[in-house]
């Protein structure tokens, strides 16, 4: 009885193979939090490899997030938000 106990405890907490981590999985999380003035996050445009066109389109976004009155003028409106597409894994968020 003992062992059956052990067994059922063992499978909650996330062992055996292929087991995703169980009810607790979160507590073993390796995220962290996001600091701005790390020098790692100092990613930009000129870092990023390829796909020219996309990256003048997401450039024009940050200027036009960076800089909404310069567009206004202009009679650009302000959209509710930006519908990102691609396959899994493409970086999208």
């Amino acid at each position: 009885m003992g062992v059956l106990i052990m067994f059922i405890i063992s499978k909650v907490a996330g062992g055996g193979p292929g087991g995703g981590g169980g009810p607790m999985a979160f507590i073993k999380s390796k995220a962290r939090r996001f600091d701005p003035d790390d020098a790692k996050n100092n990613i930009t445009f000129a870092d990023v490899a390829g796909a020219m066109e996309e990256k003048e389109e997401l450039q024009e976004v940050v200027d036009f997030l960076k800089n909404p009155d310069k567009y206004k003028k202009l009679g650009a409106k302000i959209p509710k938000g930006i519908l990102m597409v691609g396959p899994p894994g493409t970086g999208k968020t």
